[in-house]
């Protein structure tokens, strides 16, 4: 048996605004954000399964915490094994804390895994010397046999087909409290919630999203996802659950997407669920069975409404008509509709952004968000616009949702005023105040709203 630790660097939306060189928003009291504040999953779905081993495993979380406080509490477990993951916008906070570790806990192996060792490979190893092994990708898998045999490789890369006891479902839901988090504005007001995903990465390859290079497509099963929103709902009282994944298992083509539905349908869990929409097929019948089974708001990841950029953007051949279709069949279905849009992207001009806005304006949405492009280390559109100079090579300015850089067509100041217009026009009309008046605390969401729009 090995005591291990699963942690992350210390962290708060205040830091990263700083750090990326933002504005902090004048609603970002002490370090809240409209994006929410959400336990790691990734660490309790290792943590989970590691358990199974016989391991004793711990999860702390860097949100909020100072270097010493987390080594303080880390130490307080006396780990075997430390295992730190690491998004590129807090590999300097790492960087900065490994050392610290390796004073305090000089017997504990350290690990890195995460998004930023998965983009950068064993190049970090001469960074951190400290670091026992770097894990590469997922590392379920990896990791259990590599506890099995610690000290062989220092760079594991990952291994598809760990096994999931009957109770995995429950035995996860049960790690996490809730108590203390904080839910993202677009989706939820309701005091009792949880996050899950159903999947890890993604079957898509939308240009500005990693995911794809990150992870290995790979859908949990109807038993683990059943057990564990049954835990959540009957247990712990949550009565909203965001599924995070864009593209979740229940949407899928197939027979085994619909038998989930029926059987979540079944459980009767007096709990609804929200989640993203990135895929543009699903179709009345599967509309229908998801609002039985309890959804009751999809965003739709539309990002653009101009055609030349839409199958660039999306990684796919799609087209507005396409997308506004999508959206008019789950209003139709009786699910709330919203969707989010971009601007900025390569070649996007002004009046393409303006566009996008006639086109949101005369869509049946509930609720809309307008934004600068996203651009996630490691994607497609990261790596082309690194070759042609027009990204900062400072990894410190990245924020923790996406890198820094200058639309070509348009200036800044441009973009940001898309993304005032686009929440003034939306929000404006009749059926847009309407929305917010159906999510609840519209006051708070509406200030919110438009203060990420002029920021």
């Amino acid at each position: 048996m090995t005591r291990i630790v699963l942690c992350t660097p210390p962290w708060s939306y205040g830091l990263l605004a700083a750090a990326s060189g933002t504005r902090r928003r004048r609603w970002d009291h002490g370090g809240v954000s409209g994006q929410g504040i959400l336990p790691q999953l990734g660490l309790h779905h290792l943590a989970t399964t590691l358990e199974q081993d016989g391991h004793t495993v711990h999860v702390v979380e860097g949100y909020g915490r100072s270097r010493a406080e987390l080594v303080e509490q880390i130490a307080a477990y006396n780990p075997d094994v430390i295992g730190l993951s690491v998004v590129t916008a807090l590999w300097e906070e790492a960087r900065a804390l490994l050392p610290l570790l390796a004073q305090r806990l000089p017997k504990a192996r350290r690990i890195l895994g995460g998004p930023h060792p998965t983009l950068r490979g064993a190049r970090l190893l001469d960074a951190a010397p400290e670091v026992d092994a770097l894990f590469i990708g997922p590392a379920e898998e990896s990791l259990r046999r590599w506890l099995a045999n610690p000290g062989t490789k220092r760079v594991v890369h990952s291994v598809t087909g760990a096994p999931h006891a009957d109770d995995w479902g429950q035995r996860l839901a049960a790690r996490v409290s809730w108590d203390g988090y904080q839910p993202n504005l677009m989706f939820l007001s309701h005091p009792r919630f949880a996050h899950t995903v159903t999947s890890l990465g993604c079957t898509r390859s939308c240009a500005f999203c990693a995911v794809p290079s990150a992870a290995a497509e790979d859908a949990r099963t109807p038993q683990d996802i059943l057990g564990e929103w049954t835990y959540l709902a009957k247990n712990k009282g949550v009565r909203v659950l965001n599924v995070m994944d864009d593209d979740p298992v229940f949407v899928r083509p197939g027979r085994e997407a619909e038998a989930l539905l029926h059987r979540l349908i079944d459980a009767r869990l007096d709990m609804k669920f929200t989640f993203y929409l990135g895929r543009f097929d699903v179709d009345d019948a599967r509309l229908a069975l998801l609002r039985r089974a309890g959804c009751s708001r999809i965003l739709v990841m539309a990002e653009t409404a101009v055609p030349r950029l839409l199958e660039y953007v999306k990684g796919q051949k799609i087209t507005p008509e396409e997308i506004a279709g999508q959206i008019e069949r789950i209003d139709r279905a009786g699910i709330q509709a919203c969707a989010r849009f971009q601007f900025g992207f390569a070649g996007e001009t002004f009046a393409d952004g303006l566009q996008t806005i006639r086109f949101a304006r005369k869509l049946p949405l509930t609720l809309a968000s307008f934004m600068p492009a996203l651009l996630f280390p490691g994607s497609r559109m990261a790596e082309e616009l690194e070759r042609s100079g027009r990204l900062s090579g400072d990894e410190r300015r990245w924020s923790h949702y996406g890198r820094p850089f200058e639309p070509d067509a348009m200036t800044a100041a441009e973009q940001s005023r898309l993304c005032l217009l686009g929440m003034l026009a939306f929000y404006g009309q009749p059926r847009g105040a309407l929305g917010l008046l159906k999510v609840g605390r519209w006051r708070a969401l509406a200030r919110r709203v438009l203060l990420e729009g002029a920021t």
